[in-house]
Order: C-alpha cells, then sequence, then structure tokens
C-alpha cells in the first residue's frame, strides 16, 4: 500500500483531480487547503498581508499571516494499492500538465507500513 501525496498551486484543479482519482480506482480522497511558507514570506514582504500593530517575532508575523491569507496550496492524499500509482500519476499529469515541469505541483509517493480504516466508498 502507498500513500501518494500531491500539491499545488492550481487549486481551481483540485476537484477534477480527486474526481479523475476517484476514476481511476482510489478508495478515498482527502483534501487539504494550505499555505506554502515561501508564499507566506513573499506577502509579508509585499504588504498583502495586514499583521496586527504589535508583533513579538517573525513567527509570530507568520502566524498572524496564516490567519489572513488566502489558501493558495491545494494538497490531495489517498492511500491507495501499489496498482493504482501510475493511474493516478497519468491522471494527474493530463490534468495539471507534465509534474516534471515547474509550477505545475509536486507529487510523493511513500511507502505505508500499516493501514487501519481504509476502505473503498460506494
Amino acid at each position: 500500500m502507498k500513500l501518494i501525496l500531491l500539491m499545488t498551486e492550481q487549486s481551481e484543479k483540485g476537484l477534477d483531480i480527486a474526481a479523475g482519482w476517484q476514476d481511476a480506482g482510489a478508495p478515498g480522497i482527502t483534501i487539504v487547503h494550505a499555505n506554502g511558507l515561501y508564499s507566506l514570506q513573499q506577502m509579508l514582504k509585499n504588504g498583502e498581508v495586514e499583521l496586527p500593530r504589535m508583533l513579538i517575532s517573525m513567527g509570530a508575523a507568520l502566524a498572524a499571516a496564516l490567519d489572513e491569507a488566502e489558501k493558495n496550496v491545494l494538497i490531495l492524499l489517498c492511500a491507495c494499492e501499489d496498482d493504482l500509482i501510475d493511474r493516478l500519476i497519468a491522471k494527474t499529469n493530463h490534468l495539471l500538465g507534465d509534474l516534471t515541469e515547474a509550477g505545475h505541483g509536486v507529487l510523493l509517493v511513500l511507502p505505508i507500513e500499516q493501514a487501519l480504516g481504509v476502505r473503498r466508498h460506494t
């Protein structure tokens, strides 16, 4: 069993990718909206996020930015059998573009040592 994890800034395509993974046989997909640290730092630097008047540290500044910033990264997670991985990667490349090129996203495939509660939704 593997965990396939996709991170992309093309969040508008998230539901299409999740549906594509589901059509390809993925037993379940979790979608998480998040922020990348670099993007938060750039928003702070460019003044795109308004910070409280008194901040103790850069950590506090980033925490405040997290509260105000629009989530700019979409993370999709799926625990699935090994034989699905190539289909999910192909579906992702089809919908996002070639992941080996910059700007499309990052996809990781990790081994799962043990999984409890993973079941196909019908």
